[in-house]
C-alpha cells in the first residue's frame, strides 16, 4: 500500500482527498517540487527547499512546516512506503474563497512518494531530439503546476521522434518543458539566464562547469543552435541528457560531444556530495 502526507496526516494514497473547491484545482494556483532519494539519503534537498520557499513567498502561500520538519516528514514517509525513488511535494492556496481568493494561512500541502519513468540508455549514448515550440511560461522562475502547453505539444513531439519540446520566444531559446537547456560553442558552456526556471541540477552543472570551462549565462538565440558544437538538457530525473537534434538541425554531427561526456562524468563524481542522510 502506498502512503502520502496530506495536511498534517499520513494516510493511504488511495484515501487521500482534496476539496473540489481547492484553488489549485479551480485556478491552477499551486507549486511543486520533485526530489530524488536513494538508500535513505535525499539529493540536493537544500536547493529544492530554497526554491520552494522562494516560490511560495512569491505566490503568497504560507508553507505550514519548517525545512527540517519537511525533511523529517519525507524520511518517515519513505520508510512507510515500499519502493519509490522520488518525492513530490505539492502546495496549493487551499480552498477557494468565492472562486478567486484563498486564505494563505490555510494551504493544501501534499507529499507523495513515486517512481518517475527511467530514460532509455540509448538517449545517453546517441543523444535525443527536441522540437521547438513558441511559448514562454507565466512566472517562469516559479515551479508552478501549469503545464498546459507541454501537455498539448509533447504528444506531437513524440510522434516526430523528439523526447521533449524546447520553448522559444521571440527568437530566443528558453528551456525544455521539464529541463534546462545548454549549448557548447568552441569550448564555452552557454545557457539561458532569463525567462527560465532556475533548475537545481542546472545549478550543480554550472558550478562544475565553472571549474574547468568558460561559462556564459545569457540570452541564447535560436539561430545559435545550428552553430553549436554540442547541446544537452539537465533535470532531476535526466541528470545530463545529450541533445543531438533540434527540429531538423543536427548538432555535433549527430554525436554526443566530449564536453557533455566530461560534464556527465564530473556530475557523477559530485552526486554523492549532494546526497544527505535524513
Amino acid at each position: 500500500m502506498k502512503y502520502c502526507f496530506l495536511n498534517g496526516n499520513t494516510i493511504p494514497l488511495s484515501k487521500a482527498r482534496i476539496s473540489p473547491a481547492d484553488i489549485g484545482l479551480l485556478r491552477g494556483y499551486a507549486i511543486f517540487e520533485v526530489i530524488r532519494f536513494s538508500e535513505g539519503r535525499i539529493f540536493n534537498f537544500g536547493s529544492h527547499m530554497n526554491r520552494m520557499f522562494r516560490s511560495a513567498e512569491k505566490m503568497r502561500i504560507k508553507i505550514p512546516y519548517t525545512r527540517e520538519e519537511i525533511k523529517e516528514i519525507i524520511g518517515k514517509l519513505i520508510e512507510k512506503n515500499e519502493g519509490g525513488s522520488y518525492v513530490r511535494i505539492v502546495l496549493t492556496g487551499g480552498e477557494a474563497i468565492e472562486g478567486m481568493s484563498y486564505d494563505p494561512e490555510k494551504p493544501t500541502f501534499l507529499i507523495m512518494i513515486e517512481n518517475l519513468k527511467e530514460i532509455n540508455d540509448s538517449y545517453y549514448k546517441n543523444g535525443a531530439k527536441l522540437l521547438t515550440v513558441e511559448h514562454e511560461r507565466p512566472l517562469p522562475d516559479i515551479k508552478t503546476t501549469n503545464y498546459t502547453t507541454a501537455l498539448g505539444e509533447i504528444p506531437k513531439a513524440k510522434k516526430e521522434g523528439a523526447i521533449d519540446i524546447l520553448y522559444t520566444s521571440k527568437g530566443k531559446v528558453l528551456e525544455s518543458s521539464t529541463s534546462n537547456f545548454f549549448i557548447v560553442k568552441k569550448g564555452t558552456v552557454i545557457t539561458p539566464k532569463e525567462g527560465i526556471l532556475p533548475g537545481t541540477t542546472r545549478k550543480i552543472i554550472l558550478e562544475i562547469a565553472k571549474e574547468g570551462f568558460s561559462v556564459e549565462e545569457r540570452e541564447v538565440y535560436a539561430s545559435e543552435i545550428k552553430d553549436a558544437d554540442e547541446a544537452f538538457i539537465t533535470a532531476v530525473n535526466k541528470k545530463i541528457l545529450p541533445i543531438t537534434k533540434v527540429d531538423d538541425v543536427v548538432i555535433g554531427g549527430g554525436k554526443v560531444g566530449e564536453t557533455t561526456l566530461l560534464l556527465t562524468n564530473l556530475f557523477r563524481e559530485k552526486e554523492g556530495q549532494n546526497f544527505k542522510s535524513f
